[in-house]
């Protein structure tokens, strides 16, 4: 086993950090979009312990990916007003085409991915994967325990969807966390840290006593509602509980919006004024 080292490497508008020696056994990636704080965070949680960790290979990580529209506190690119994660495709060309490019030469080689992302500062913790069309993902997901699982979109240009495509393995993290003011959720990446030990642990890149799964429930996919009307929301539930069909999520104006069908709430908002077509939860069922 070696000890791990670290060799960075500049690219144009991103550093990567390799730890270990030998075959590319693994990636982890954050940033990709600017406005998503929590993860870069844990990417950094994630490098503490690669830095001092017992290797069986390397772990290359790249832990903000987007550097641009993170000063910016953006989503998108301000150079190009891209999504870089609708931009890891074949063909096309600018900035974030280009920037996607460069990160997924750098990353490809791995067989397992991690992405890490933030779903908003009214979200939970949750894992994005494609367990319905890769029977695989079912196994790499229980190896990270985190309890709620949800069926990606597959929208195409995703990272983690182009990756599982090439045949390999990735999942995709949501955390709480970001705009406005650039919040971070340390509770939600400390946990993320623990399951990406985990994850490591499962590549076969570490051998090393983990914190025990949580039991994983898979979902189908997600599905996000909009507030009819304009007027006062207020919750009644925590982003992350599950609900039975009808249960009442919260009220708008007084009236309840209840639960579409058996499944978790991924995020909710909290009680303040919303303008009609607003999202105010987000939900997917078991």
């Amino acid at each position: 086993m070696k000890h791990a080292f670290i060799k960075t490497l500049k690219l144009d508008n991103f550093e990567s950090f390799v730890f270990g020696e030998g075959k590319l056994i693994c990636a982890i990636t954050a940033g990709i979009h600017g406005d998503e704080q929590t993860s870069v965070y844990a990417a950094e949680l994630i490098m503490d312990y690669l830095e001092h960790a017992e290797l069986l290979g390397s772990v290359i990580v790249v832990p903000l990916c987007n550097p641009t529209a993170f000063r910016a506190r953006s989503r998108e690119s301000p150079v190009d007003n891209a999504d870089l994660n609708r931009s890891f495709k074949e063909g096309g060309s600018g900035f974030s085409i280009n920037l996607a490019n460069k990160i997924w030469n750098a990353v490809s080689d791995a067989r397992f991915l991690l992405d890490l992302h933030c779903c908003g500062q009214f979200g939970s913790l949750y894992v994005m994967s494609m367990h319905d069309s890769f029977a695989a993902q079912k196994e790499a997901a229980r190896a990270l325990g985190i309890k709620n699982v949800v069926h990606s979109s597959e929208a195409e240009g995703q990272l983690f969807v182009r990756f599982n495509r090439q045949g390999k393995q990735a999942l995709l993290i949501e955390m709480p966390g970001g705009q406005p003011y650039g919040i971070i959720d340390e509770g939600a990446a400390a946990r993320v840290l623990d399951a990406a030990v985990r994850f490591l642990n499962y590549c076969g890149a570490v051998q090393s006593t983990t914190v025990p799964p949580e039991e994983v429930i898979f979902h189908g996919k997600m599905t996000r509602a909009a507030a009819p009307r304009s007027g006062l929301f207020a919750p009644a539930q925590k982003a992350g509980g599950w609900l039975q069909k009808g249960g009442v999520i919260g009220n708008l104006n007084g009236e309840a919006c209840v639960m579409p069908f058996d499944g978790t709430l991924l995020a909710v908002n909290k009680t303040g004024d919303v303008c009609e077509g607003e999202r105010i939860y987000t939900a997917a069922p078991f």
